[in-house]
């Protein structure tokens, strides 16, 4: 087995190491099919991939090092969201790295979520060394899973059925989950469902934001996340569960746009932006550009600059023109100076525009 480079593959060959002596336990026939399985951390695969084993005379398993840099800040939202009894925290986290990671950025990285959260210093190690244990159990979960492919001859390609797929998927799973049960009984059984919760958010943030540089996942979220908490025993899994689907019910479902303003009556600065972008989908843009501003003013977010410019343009924030164009290539200045690069087509047509009066 080798290894790459890449930021965290000191991590897989950690977790890697951790597998290896048991090799010998398993039949004869498996212990062959593994021996020669090479495990690569790579900088990305595509979009919807979080890691993909290849068989033929190279059998490989290729891990995306962009996955577990975003499992990974995962793992500490969560954890920071027990700590601060904020289970929508995140959300918020994540709609800045989403922004961060995006072709169409070029600004400051988000802190990480300990140090975005404004927690108390003092419980930073234990969060850190929380969020750590609960990384290697998922990201052995992966590694388990992929090697399951290999020892049980398990591959397929995209011309295959669903059920097909499906039949590969479980042996995999099984192999995995047998490997991990009888060897590693130690490890925090919530791993699989960071990675599912992970994707959920970024299909959150997709759907929000109408960005399309992320596959939609939402039936894949579903049916693993069914698969998953079917056999949870753990009281902190089945809460985790319980708190991941209704978030899948409820915030891909007509009843998003209540669940937003609910949080807003409490007191949720954040939800009023994911509410106001809920609102101009449907065309209710008065209602919609209220919320942005207040997204802006009461929720800081940057991102909110934007969809403000674009408000005073069109007539649906006061003041009148001229002082709404002033007031719009405001915004979009500082949406561009906080690192939005999609910002430069608007700001240059208002300065021609200001050229041409």
């Amino acid at each position: 087995m080798i290894y790459s480079d890449a930021k965290h593959s000191a991590l897989v060959q950690e977790l890697i190491q951790q597998i290896e002596p048991i090799l010998i336990e398993l039949h004869s026939e498996e212990q062959q099919r593994l021996a020669h399985v090479k495990i690569k951390v790579v900088p990305n695969l595509m979009a919807s991939d979080i890691a993909l084993s290849l068989g033929g005379k190279i059998p490989r398993v290729l891990i995306s090092d962009q996955f577990i840099q975003g499992l990974s800040a995962y793992s500490e939202a969560y954890v920071v969201a027990l700590h601060r009894q904020a289970p929508d925290f995140p959300e918020q986290y994540f709609h800045h790295y989403f922004w961060d990671n995006h072709p169409d950025f070029s600004g400051t990285e988000v802190d990480s979520p300990v140090h975005f959260s404004k927690t108390d210093p003092r419980y930073k190690r234990i969060l850190t060394d929380r969020k750590n244990e609960l990384l290697q159990s998922a990201l052995m979960d992966i590694i388990l899973h992929e090697l399951g492919h290999h020892a049980k001859r398990a591959f397929y390609n995209y011309k295959v059925s669903f059920f097909v797929k499906q039949e590969m998927e479980q042996l995999a799973d099984d192999w995995a989950l047998g490997i991990r049960d009888s060897h590693f009984p130690e490890l925090d059984p919530i791993g699989r469902l960071l990675s599912i919760a992970f994707i959920f958010e970024r299909d959150r943030w997709s759907m929000l934001s109408g960005d399309t540089n992320y596959p939609r996942m939402i039936t894949w979220i579903a049916d693993n996340a069914d698969s998953v908490c079917e056999d949870a025993i753990a009281d902190h899994v089945r809460n985790f569960c319980s708190q991941l689907e209704k978030n899948i019910d409820v915030y891909f479902s007509a009843r998003a746009e209540s669940a937003y303003r609910d949080r807003v009556d409490e007191g949720d600065g954040y939800a009023t932006f994911p509410l106001a972008q809920i609102l101009l989908k449907k065309n209710r843009y008065y209602t919609a550009c209220r919320y942005f501003k207040e997204s802006q003013d009461r929720g800081n977010i940057k991102r909110a600059a934007v969809y403000v410019a674009w408000c005073y343009m069109n007539g649906f924030l006061q003041p009148s023109p001229p002082d709404a164009q002033i007031l719009a290539l405001t915004n979009y200045r500082n949406a561009m100076m906080y690192g939005y690069t999609d910002t430069q087509q608007y700001i240059e047509s208002l300065n021609q525009n200001y050229l041409i009066q």
